[in-house]
C-alpha cells in the first residue's frame, strides 16, 4: 500500500497486522512474511537536504510484506489496495539497527560510507527498503555494478 506520509508519522510500522490489515483471510499463507516498507523518496530527500527542507507529507512510503519464498505469493488473490512486486536478485548494502527513529541517521552514515569506498558497486538510485525482523530492523540500499 502507498501512504503519502513520512515513516515517522505512520503509527504501526513493523507490526505485521498493520502491514497486512486487509489480508486476514491469508494469514495461513503469510505467517512467515516480514513487515517491510520501501521509501521511494528517501535518496532524493538525502541529496536535497542541504538545499531545502522537504515537508513530511510529500514523502511516499510503500508498506507491505516481504516474502522469502516467491512461490508463496504467486497464487494469492490480493485485495485491490495491494499489489505484488517482484524484486529481482541484486546486491544490497545491508545495515542492522534497533529502532526506526534511527533510520535517517543510519541512512546518512551509510550513504557517506558507500560513497567513500572504492569498490565496483555503486548506489543504484533505486528505493531503499526497510524490513522488520524479530530482533532487529534491516535497511537495504540497492547497489549496481
Amino acid at each position: 500500500m502507498r501512504l503519502y506520509q513520512a515513516p515517522d508519522h505512520i503509527h504501526g510500522l513493523g507490526n505485521t497486522k498493520y502491514h497486512a490489515n486487509h489480508l486476514d483471510h491469508l494469514q495461513a499463507q503469510l505467517e512467515t512474511s516480514t513487515p517491510t516498507m520501501v521509501l521511494p523518496d528517501l535518496l532524493t530527500e538525502k541529496v536535497t537536504a542541504a538545499v531545502e527542507e522537504l515537508a513530511p507529507n510529500h514523502t511516499r512510503t510503500d508498506i507491505g510484506l516481504y516474502l522469502e519464498n516467491r512461490d508463496t505469493a504467486e497464487y494469492l488473490a490480493l485485495p485491490v489496495n495491494y499489489r505484488r512486486v517482484d524484486i529481482p536478485s541484486r546486491y544490497y548494502a545491508k545495515i542492522y539497527f534497533d529502532n526506526i527513529s534511527q533510520l535517517s541517521y543510519v541512512m546518512s552514515e551509510t550513504l557517506v560510507a558507500l560513497m567513500d569506498e572504492k569498490n565496483r558497486l555503486n548506489i543504484s538510485g533505486d528505493a531503499p527498503q526497510v524490513l522488520w525482523h524479530p530482533h532487529h530492523i534491516e535497511l537495504r540500499i540497492p547497489l549496481s555494478a
